[in-house]
């Protein structure tokens, strides 16, 4: 945890409200569907609902209901083997646990600047449970919520990232990331 918060945190939730833009659609495995926003963090409106237009049965996280969620700008969701969603931010990475309703930041700058190597904008796991993340500066690579490895564009641009902005990232059939 880069911001010295350690532990779980209880997430509070409230309601879902109306919202502007939504930026990223993600079906978990349990059936529900997460919609990140522009610049109101998280909805998830859970499987089973009968009816999904009542937005009272949704779930609605953001900073000023989770003062430790990264930010209200949400680029990308992913989900580990354990069920919990991941979720990639303008302003750091986190996890949530929709069993616990608990959100963990995992790699946030200190004193919320905003910096280029955490704006999240792609996340998918490989085959060995790592964590890519696509940032504006570049890709990093995460392994029980540590960052174990990087890529960026070199000076001779021989080797390495042709740019260091990395909007979106892909799992293939074969598991290759793209």
């Amino acid at each position: 945890n880069s911001n010295g918060n350690t532990g779980n945190i209880l997430s509070p939730i409230s309601p879902a409200k109306d919202f502007e833009q939504i930026n990223i659609l993600y079906k978990s495995s349990a059936g529900d569907i997460y919609i990140g926003t522009f610049n109101d963090g998280f909805f998830i409106v859970p499987a089973g609902l009968e009816n999904i237009y009542d937005k009272k049965k949704w779930i609605h996280i953001n900073r000023e209901i989770n003062p430790l969620f990264p930010d209200n700008n949400i680029y990308s969701f992913t989900e580990d083997d354990e069920g919990v969603v991941w979720i990639g931010t303008y302003r750091g990475l986190c996890n949530y646990n929709a069993s616990t309703k608990e959100i963990i930041p995992v790699y946030i700058p200190a004193a919320n600047e905003e910096l280029p190597e955490y704006r999240i904008w792609s996340i998918v796991f490989d085959e060995d449970k790592t964590l890519w993340c696509g940032t504006d500066n570049g890709i990093y690579l995460f392994k029980d919520e540590k960052i174990v490895k990087s890529y960026k564009t070199t000076t001779d641009k021989t080797h390495g990232l042709s740019h260091n902005s990395i909007t979106n990232l892909f799992k293939d059939s074969n598991k290759n990331i793209w």
